[in-house]
């Protein structure tokens, strides 16, 4: 709908009309390139009159969401003239009068009247001050505080109610980097030089690639396992990173061994709501060599899995009350129904929607449920449904965003294969359907549904936010030292189709960078940008690891193709980089 302007103030020939003019399609060139703006519409407009009802991100009066709306409405290319009703704060800031030659007004319920009754679109932001002052971590919740007369308006004008929702301005990425190794330490065990110190980055999105920047805090980490060594709060306030093993000693140089690295313990949880300063708030000792942590739906729940060289031999999980941005200091070992010791817990993640946790056999690739059960003394663990039996040396796992579906990657990494992973063939995803029926004993029984062929070594995994998409992220051989003659010189993503309604999972394609040793990524909120790490490069002379920007494209005379596209944009972190997560 493009913007018109009220007769009188600021219509074509008025003095400042072209000044205005000028603002206004600047202002929506800015939020739709620089903030990547993406409109969806369920329902064109109605022809006529109407209300149109936003809400407010956070940041006052540079709240994004506003300009974002205004975009919304140039973008669907329609006639009707628009009046935008605005707090009498514009006024006082001596910025009203330039807004009223572009079609603004001071909001009352006498403007909204006269406006309508003109067929005009009237836009209103009922959340006023309150929703736009709210902070950060409350960005993508609409809060009108109890404020109705829109609605009251709109049935006394006989006009309908068009709503337009923004959300997505205060996206972060956490990243953790390991900076203790040179990637090719996982062959011939050589730790390298000494590059920078284990970190945990954010990177605020919402701006244009090209001027993202991470803000770092030093939190001991290690990329030797899964890349699940990080999880965020629901809240967003804070990240809780785990440490799979310790800092290569102070001493010595490049001949340091990776024995040389001792079984870690230690629990970080680092304050992340404002994301331009996170700032360590706990550190405590836990038990031995963790490997993954996943973080239940209301936050109050830590899951930890423990790596059978450490202490998840006898101990493979662990569960951690969460309260106030504190870990409690004495965690729950329960234990795990039909359980075999000394098997491998890979990964352990919690259901997106209830407190059931996916739990992960890499000893004997099965994939098994389990719901946890909140008691006074202390959560249980009851086993819920069959183990199903997955592909070879599972890692990670993934839910679907409506929790009816688990993905986990199948890396064919063993004792069988040269090197244990040196020479390890294309890996897979596989779809699980929880609740795919019921046993006869009337158990849930869950089924392995669709399976999809990836790249080599598949260590990351993702489900896009509209579950539609799963991407992994393949190590191929980029790991290897430059002379070995098995070094691909490159690495990979893999893009797969995902159906919400069947699992069913489809191969798009494999597509190669020169990252080396690309371990995880993240979707944005949109599902249309992805983020993938590398851990070092090829060019030695581009010191540290970096996070790099992919768009997925559709054809639009080919509705059926879809492609993945790396950009020249990154963001340069330390080292390392290994684990990633999306705090939306």
């Amino acid at each position: 709908m493009t913007t018109k302007d009220d007769p009188g103030a600021g219509a074509p020939g008025s003095p400042g009309a072209g000044a205005v003019d000028v603002l206004r399609r600047a202002a929506v060139r800015f939020v739709r390139s620089y903030h990547r703006l993406v409109v969806e519409v369920d329902e064109p407009p109605p022809d006529s009159a109407a209300l149109v009802v936003g809400n407010h991100g956070f940041g006052t009066v540079t709240d994004l969401n506003v300009l974002a709306l205004l975009a919304t409405l140039d973008g669907l290319a329609e006639e009707r003239p628009v009046s935008f009703l605005v707090h009498e704060l514009a006024w006082r800031l001596r910025v009203g009068q330039l807004l009223e030659r572009s079609g603004a007004r001071r909001a009352s319920p006498e403007a909204a009247l006269t406006a309508l009754s003109e067929g005009k679109r009237v836009v209103v932001f009922p959340g006023g001050d309150k929703d736009s002052g709210k902070d950060w971590w409350h960005r993508n919740q609409v809060s009108f505080h109890g404020r109705s007369g829109f609605a009251r308006l709109a049935m006394e004008s006989g006009v309908p109610v068009v709503p337009v929702v923004t959300a997505g301005a205060g996206e972060s990425l956490v990243v953790l980097s390991d900076a203790d190794m040179v990637a090719s330490a996982y062959v011939d065990g050589f730790l390298g030089p000494r590059e920078g110190e284990d970190m945990l980055s954010v990177i605020p999105l919402g701006h244009h690639p090209r001027d993202l920047k991470a803000s770092q805090v030093r939190v001991s980490n290690s990329a030797a396992g899964p890349p699940a060594a990080v999880a965020v709060t629901p809240d967003r306030h804070y990240a809780i990173a785990v440490e799979t093993f310790t800092q290569r000693p102070s001493e010595g140089g490049t001949e340091q061994r990776f024995n040389d690295l001792r079984n870690g313990r230690t629990l970080t949880v680092v304050d992340i709501s404002d994301p331009s300063k996170p700032q360590v708030v706990q550190k405590i000792a836990g038990l031995k060599r963790p490997n993954s942590v996943s973080i239940n739906a209301d936050g109050s729940l830590v899951a930890i899995a423990f790596d059978p060289n450490g202490s998840g031999a006898d101990t493979p999980l662990a569960l951690y009350r969460f309260a106030n941005g504190r870990l409690a200091g004495t965690p729950f070992t329960p234990a795990i129904p039909g359980w075999h010791a000394g098997d491998a817990l890979s990964d352990a993640e919690f259901h997106p929607r209830e407190n059931m946790l996916a739990l992960l056999d890499r000893t004997r690739d099965e994939m098994s449920f389990v719901r946890v059960k909140m008691q006074a003394e202390a959560p249980t663990v009851v086993a819920y449904g069959n183990a199903v039996h997955v592909e070879k040396y599972p890692y990670m796992v993934r839910f679907t965003p409506d929790g009816r579906y688990a993905i986990a990657n199948g890396l064919y990494w063993g004792a069988d294969v040269e090197g244990t992973w040196n020479e390890a063939p294309r890996g897979s995803v596989v779809s699980v359907r929880l609740d795919a029926g019921k046993a006869a004993d009337g158990s849930p029984r869950h089924a392995l549904v669709s399976r999809a062929q990836t790249g080599v070594s598949p260590e990351g995994l993702v489900v896009s936010p509209d579950g539609t998409m799963v991407v992994t992220t393949n190590l191929e051989r980029s790991y290897l030292p430059y002379d070995d003659p098995r070094q691909t010189f490159f690495s990979s993503v893999t893009l797969v189709r995902l159906d919400p309604q069947s699992g069913a999972l489809t191969r798009v394609g494999d597509y190669t960078m020169d990252g080396i040793l690309p371990e995880s990524a993240a979707f944005d909120a949109s599902s249309r940008s992805l983020a993938v790490l590398s851990f070092d490069h090829y060019d030695d002379r581009r010191k540290g690891g970096s996070v790099d920007f992919w768009r997925i494209v559709h054809d639009p005379l080919d509705p059926s193709r879809i492609e993945l596209v790396r950009t020249e944009h990154s963001v340069p972190v330390a080292r390392g980089a290994h684990a990633m997560v999306l705090v939306r």
